[in-house]
């Protein structure tokens, strides 16, 4: 494709993102929103201008030579409308209406986006915009559902959940389940504080949260960066007051499958199960947990049983082949490599350029 044209469409893509984002922008000012600006809204996201903005969004993916092995980017991503998703989500008591349409239009359920560092004070989504914008101190890349619970929106957390394409599992930058952030905000509210504020009040809802996504299936065992587990940040906290007690002993009596613990021992951590231990759930974030640990012993008992299917395998990858060279175990490495090296290191063919 000869420049000329290429210039062309990045000025007309341009164009239409502008013309797009003003136009949200300005129906945003309205909070709390009437009937009639929420059906402008809509109508809004229904425009022609957002079908030729995909198209060429879609066209110009081709142009650069791809030398790594890229992170699939979304068109909200490439458009950098996951800006003004995140401005939205940073007060979901604010826009919640906007939200639900808004991501309902772009299926952005598991939209990972980040919040701009802010101010207090500075204004939110669209000039003139009512309240502030909500600081964001704690660096992470959240998903829809994150925001929800580290908000605690039972409402928006429920209407995420009974969204068939939202992932109750997903993991943020900080490799954080909605499950994870909600155990860490407990263990957090226990803690002596210095706050004006007593957190601890949150502790019905938080418990109350985490019960809805257990219900929905959300998953223990998975590791966050730090190689937390959620049941871990929960057990410790069990003999600080009674509630909390009975609603550790409650999670760990009735768990939908094996629940892991990391018991230290030397440079490694020795992965075992409580209650319910004949019931393993083998997923690849388990795999990860035993990896991340190097209990070479679990992950080589687990694993004959384990199938790695075109669906799983870009996990496999990320999270299993990445972990056994970080972590120095080639016996591991040759291992998930043996298991299916075909779909492993199947090559996928590029677009043609057009």
């Amino acid at each position: 494709m000869e420049e000329p044209t290429r210039k062309t469409m990045r000025l007309r893509r341009k164009e239409l993102q502008e013309i797009l984002e003003s136009k949200l922008n300005a129906l945003l000012r309205c909070i709390p929103p009437a009937d009639t600006n929420l059906q402008q809204f809509q109508d809004l996201l229904q425009d022609p201008k957002w079908a030729q903005l995909m198209e060429l969004v879609d066209q110009m993916k081709t142009w650069d030579v791809v030398t790594t092995i890229p992170e699939p980017k979304t068109f909200l991503n490439h458009t950098r409308f996951h800006v003004l998703l995140a401005d939205m989500l940073s007060d979901i008591g604010k826009y919640e209406p906007y939200l639900k349409l808004f991501i309902e239009r772009f299926e952005a359920e598991n939209e990972l986006v980040a919040l701009k560092q802010a101010t207090r004070g500075q204004a939110g989504p669209g000039p003139g915009c009512q309240m502030p914008r909500k600081v964001n101190s704690s660096g992470r890349i959240d998903a829809p559902i994150h925001f929800a619970v580290t908000q605690l929106n039972e409402g928006f957390l429920v209407w995420l959940l009974e969204r068939s394409r939202t992932d109750i599992n997903l993991r943020n930058s900080h490799k954080e389940t909605a499950l994870a952030i909600l155990c860490e905000m407990y263990d957090e509210s226990l803690r002596p504080s210095k706050q004006p504020v007593d957190v601890s009040s949150r502790l019905p809802q938080i418990r109350k949260l985490i019960q809805r996504l257990l219900a929905a299936g959300a998953d223990f065992n998975i590791c966050s960066m730090r190689n937390k587990l959620p049941i871990e940040l929960l057990d410790r906290n069990g003999d600080k007051d009674i509630e909390t007690k009975s609603f550790v002993e409650q999670l760990k009596a009735n768990p939908q499958h094996a629940l892991v613990v990391i018991k230290p021992e030397g440079n490694v951590g020795l992965a075992r199960f409580i209650n319910n231990a004949t019931n393993v759930n083998l997923t690849v974030e388990l795999f990860e947990i035993f990896l991340r640990h190097k209990d070479v012993e679990q992950f080589q008992n687990y694993w004959p049983k384990f199938v790695v299917t075109p669906e799983n395998v870009k996990k496999v990858i990320r999270l299993l082949l990445h972990t056994t060279l970080d972590q120095k175990l080639p016996e591991c490495l040759w291992l998930v490599v043996e298991k299916n090296e075909k779909t492993i290191f199947k090559l996928v063919e590029r677009p043609q350029k057009k």
